[in-house]
């Protein structure tokens, strides 16, 4: 399985999905596409990203959540699990799933996500067999149209995110910060389009 069809996958399960609960259930889909600059060796390219994101609440509790993930041509993946309420505004989110990597293509992730009007804080930490890992978390604050915060992922970077809401559903953002596996600054550039409905 290729990283094109990991995504394809991804859209027609989160498209399924929403024809089966059309109606009945509340769906919101995020598409995030960024490209990775090194910022130590004149600005070269690194690498462009592709993340799908979908939430299908199956009841006044649960959550389905998928996220469906292709970096340039060499990666691809696919998670799918339950998320549910633990206390007050904190969910546990728990995935499995596959990824193009021959060697180790199961995966298995776990995350605590935290969301207040204006605030949205997420840890992500996702685990395949021999020792492959990944990680992400972003604590990121509202003001207005601005989104300013920290966010950091494996393989990407550690730092500063600067977000700018262009309309309801589309957001511009800069996300300069170090890379620790690579030992190099890098910086990212992104557009996350959002959409929810019934």
């Amino acid at each position: 399985m290729n990283e094109k069809k990991v995504l394809k996958s991804g859209i027609a399960l989160c498209l399924l999905m929403l024809i089966a609960h059309s109606g009945r259930s509340q769906i919101t889909i995020s598409l995030e596409g960024a490209s990775t600059f090194d910022l130590n060796n004149d600005f070269d390219y690194l690498n462009t990203e592709l993340r799908l994101y979908s939430w299908i609440s199956l009841n006044q509790h649960i959550d389905l959540e998928i996220i469906a993930l292709t970096v340039d041509n060499a990666i691809g993946q696919i998670l799918v699990g339950p998320g549910v309420p633990l206390f007050g505004n904190l969910r546990f989110t728990g995935q499995v799933g596959i990824a193009t990597n021959a060697k180790n293509p199961l995966r298995m992730a776990g995350s605590l996500s935290y969301v207040v009007p204006d605030f949205v804080g997420v840890m992500l930490y996702e685990w395949g067999p021999e020792t492959s890992y990944f990680y992400k978390y972003l604590f990121i604050y509202t003001l207005d149209k601005w989104d300013l915060g920290i966010r950091g992922q494996r393989f990407r970077n550690n730092g500063i995110f600067f977000g700018y809401k262009l309309n309801e559903h589309l957001q511009a953002y800069l996300h300069p910060g170090y890379d620790f596996e690579f030992d190099r600054a890098t910086a990212a550039f992104g557009l996350i389009g959002t959409f929810t409905g019934k």
